[in-house]
């Protein structure tokens, strides 16, 4: 939950990721192998000192404690090899079998994570999750808490589904692994004509109308929305998770920030594209929007929490 003063109502967020400095989704061992393997010589007690000191430098940053351009945690990134250029996938968006519902997934969440419905609509939402918000939008939530890494070694529920004995059929996993390789972002929408806007690799820019079941956070027109979106079969377009939002957050805003995040989540492998980390951290791609969203339709101060600066890291 949101860590406010006991005595504080409403509840006020501020522009700091509020989950920031609790964020044990990517934890994984960090990637020496990797390091050294695309050239990377420093001693192991020197990279491992490095890589705690960039770790515990970014949990403040995000946190809202330092600014988003602190120049320790770009040096401390580029002394570890993180700030390779960014760059996007070049694998074809292979059709899927057919659509999966949000409700299966979320069901799936539910059977082989049960924490997840629980943390699910916090992760995701942000402080919308507090909000009286719909029973579909926190389904939604739910579904997408599927995909997060929260088990042992990086699993998750989708995986221990897709691992079971007998296995669900060829086409349910493909269908699945649709969905998983669709970096959620942030969507202008007019009818069934949806445009990123925030990048995602090209092959993943629909070519067609987008079908979709929007669920609203608030009464408001359907203009802007965070999905995943992916083609199916028949070469239409689905959309899956789609959540709008009141009103559009700043894309330079989200930009910077998920920068941040592919920096770290390139300790483990630096390759990573831009749209590794975003399908890798869908639910902060999801929760930046719908906080950021919040904060401005609510005009709330800040409180307790400094505001980060929002200037750019690069």
């Amino acid at each position: 939950m949101i860590g406010v003063p006991a005595d504080a109502w409403p509840l006020v967020v501020g522009g700091a990721d509020e989950f920031g400095g609790q964020d044990w989704v990517n934890d994984a061992p960090v990637g020496e192998a990797n390091y050294r393997l695309l050239g990377g010589k420093l001693p192991q007690a020197e990279f491992n000192a490095l890589d705690d000191r960039f770790l515990r430098r970014y949990f403040e940053v995000v946190a809202g404690r330092l600014p988003h351009d602190d120049a320790t945690l770009r040096a401390l990134a580029e002394a570890l090899g993180l700030t390779y250029k960014v760059h996007f996938d070049k694998r074809p968006a292979l059709p899927a079998p057919y659509a999966l519902t949000e409700r299966l997934l979320a069901e799936l969440a539910e059977d082989y994570s049960p924490d997840l419905v629980m943390i699910g609509a916090d992760r995701v939402l942000g402080p919308w999750a507090d909000e009286p918000i719909s029973r579909e939008v926190r389904r939604y939530a739910a579904a997408l808490a599927a995909f997060i890494p929260c088990m042992d070694e990086g699993g998750t529920a989708v995986a221990r589904w897709s691992n079971l004995e007998p296995p669900p059929s060829v086409d349910d996993r493909a269908a699945l692994r649709n969905i998983q390789l669709a970096p959620p972002t942030l969507w202008s929408v007019e009818g069934d004509h949806w445009t990123p806007l925030l990048e995602i690799a090209p092959r993943r820019v629909p070519t067609g109308p987008v079908k979709a079941e929007l669920v609203y956070l608030t009464p408001c027109p359907a203009r802007f929305v965070v999905a995943r979106v992916y083609r199916l079969a028949d070469e239409t377009w689905r959309a899956f998770a789609p959540i709008v939002l009141p009103v559009a957050p700043s894309v330079d805003a989200l930009r910077r920030r998920l920068t941040l995040e592919l920096w770290r989540v390139r300790r483990v492998e630096r390759r990573t594209t831009w749209d590794d980390m975003l399908r890798r951290r869908a639910d902060l791609v999801y929760r930046l929007c719908a906080s950021a969203a919040w904060r401005q339709r609510t005009e709330r101060p800040c409180l307790g929490l400094p505001t980060p600066s929002f200037s750019s890291p690069s």
